[in-house]
């Protein structure tokens, strides 16, 4: 590498030692230069120890050959992460060498990223995992991750099926050929095991969110891209503050989309692991409103979750009270009110056999729905019979707790007429009963008769 006499020892990451002309170096990196610049007394060969280099010792040996060489060197595909962030970490700008130094030239290259396939990005950013760090505060993870979402808008807008561009046709980019019904949505996701696999952190896989937001990506795919992240994360690790950590992220995530496109089992499966990990208070409600402004979407199963650990009832009731809560405090349509209205009193017909249930918080989901909302009670008079024959030890003034909510005036001829029909339910019932025992009668006095007869 040139005549120069070494007189610099330079130590990178404890990899390897480089034996260097100081003057040279200093020419072109920042950093060498405001090191000599404080040891200008110092006499005979100094040491430089760089640790977190960018790259490692190989990358090094090439913003030697550049020095060395005269400002040239091979900048590609393979190294230009690696080379843009060790530039910036020796400070190799243009105010050091007067003219266009290795930072510049690395941020002309990065230019041309349109023109890389998706495999080269894909092995750009996992390269930029070992300086996460530096590769986010130089750019050059958003220039790649800019890159990746490009790609992705433009596959959506033109044709799930075919390649992002001419260049993209090398194994990184798969799409699926399957014609099942689920063929639209797998097409729609080519993307999604590969950019999991490269971007294990959070923090990246944030700022990839961040800019599909911004670049107006359908919103329901970005939803099923999270959801696919946090199983798979949730998934390969052991760790429970990572897991913590990748459902917050992904609920915050998951609140700056429209709450519409957002598949309703999906939240839900999300919100019992995120039940189970402890989540955050806050976290645990952003899921919860999300799952209650679309409470009409949901099923009886869907509501039917086991009550938290230490709790006595068979199912978290107060979970679905604060679900419908959140429902209510918006302005719905009267058709959604309706199926809302149906699926609780299902719900309360579920829950009523359960003999830990507490008659107050039965009340209280009993009268969560208001008199406006509901055209019949029949359903709540299912409910509470079924819940009082269950709950046969219950004092009087609890009865009379939970029997309030249907002898208000609106509902009194409703009951009425409920208690009516129950009554010849059960007449109607004892008649066929009296009448199978007497068609028994009847064949057991023939039998004898007939048992005479013979003798």
């Amino acid at each position: 590498m040139g005549s120069s006499i070494p007189d610099l020892e330079v130590d990178v990451n404890g990899e390897e030692i480089f034996l260097v002309n100081k003057r040279l170096l200093a020419c072109y990196l920042g950093k060498i230069s405001k090191l000599l610049k404080k040891s200008e007394d110092a006499k005979g060969t100094l040491k430089v120890i760089l640790n977190d280099f960018p790259g490692g010792a190989a990358i090094f040996y090439q913003i030697l050959r550049f020095c060395y060489n005269n400002g040239k060197v091979e900048i590609n595909v393979s190294n230009i992460t690696s080379l843009s962030c060790a530039a910036f970490f020796m400070e190799m700008k243009r105010d050091v060498l007067g003219s266009e130094n290795l930072y510049e030239k690395t941020e002309k290259s990065l230019e041309e990223i349109q023109f890389w396939s998706w495999g080269e990005v894909m092995a750009a950013l996992s390269e930029c995992t070992d300086f996460l760090n530096l590769a986010i505060s130089t750019g050059v993870i958003h220039k790649l991750l800019d890159s990746v979402v490009c790609r992705i808008a433009l596959s959506i807008e033109t044709s799930p099926s075919s390649s992002v561009s001419s260049s993209d046709s090398c194994s990184g980019c798969r799409f699926s050929c399957d014609t099942r019904s689920t063929e639209i949505f797998k097409k729609s996701a080519w993307w999604f095991e590969d950019v999991v696999t490269i971007l294990q952190t959070n923090e990246l896989i944030r700022i990839m969110v961040e800019l599909m937001i911004s670049k107006n990506l359908d919103n329901g795919i970005v939803g099923r891209f999270l959801f696919y992240y946090q199983r798979s994360r949730c998934s390969s690790t052991s760790r429970e503050e990572e897991r913590i950590n990748t459902i917050e992220t992904v609920v915050e995530l998951l609140d700056h989309l429209d709450v519409s496109t957002l598949s309703h089992k999906s939240l839900f499966r999300l919100l019992r692991v995120g039940s189970s990990s402890k989540i955050s208070q806050r976290c645990q409600s952003n899921i919860e409103h999300m799952i209650g402004s679309r409470l009409d979407h949901a099923t009886l199963d869907s509501l039917l979750i086991p009550s938290p650990s230490g709790t006595d009832h068979l199912f978290d009731v107060k979970l679905v009270l604060r679900l419908l809560k959140s429902f209510l405090s918006k302005h719905v349509s009267s058709n959604r009110l309706k199926k809302v209205v149906h699926l609780i009193d299902m719900y309360l017909i579920e829950v009523a056999p359960d003999p830990d249930l507490k008659p107050a918080i039965f009340t209280v989901l009993i009268n969560s729905i208001p008199d406006s909302a509901r055209d019949s009670l029949e359903g709540v008079y299912d409910a509470v019979k079924l819940y009082l024959e269950v709950h046969r030890g219950i004092s009087e003034d609890e009865k009379t707790m939970i029997q309030s909510g249907l002898m208000r005036s609106k509902w009194k001829k409703e009951v009425d007429v409920c208690e009516v029909r129950s009554q010849l339910q059960g007449m109607q019932w004892r008649a066929m009963e009296l009448e199978r025992v007497c068609n028994e009668l009847g064949m057991q006095m023939a039998n004898v008769m007939k048992a005479k007869l013979c003798t």
